[in-house]
């Protein structure tokens, strides 16, 4: 499932996937950055990463490659510090 997106966003396995009952994930490096590669199973899923890549960021992952059911999106790392509203 994952294959033909690692070979043709030359990423590289960066963890082990994580399977729900709506998509299969893998983390992955890409570009020498942590990115989630995400292989939607669901339609909603399809839809959300069309959402996604219209925000460009704003208020969510970043989408850095999207094709049929699968999107790249930006991955969160123990870097990153979260904004908790209150």
């Amino acid at each position: 499932m994952f294959s033909p997106y690692l070979e043709r966003w030359s990423l590289t396995s960066d963890g082990e996937p994580i399977i729900t009952h709506s998509s299969r994930l893998l983390p992955v490096i890409w570009q020498d950055k942590p990115a989630m590669l995400k292989v939607a199973t669901d339609s909603s899923e399809r839809d959300g990463a069309l959402l996604m890549k219209w925000w460009d960021g704003d208020g969510a992952a970043r989408v850095y490659a999207h094709e049929g059911d699968a999107v790249l999106l930006e991955r969160a790392t123990d870097n990153i510090h979260c904004l908790i509203w209150r």
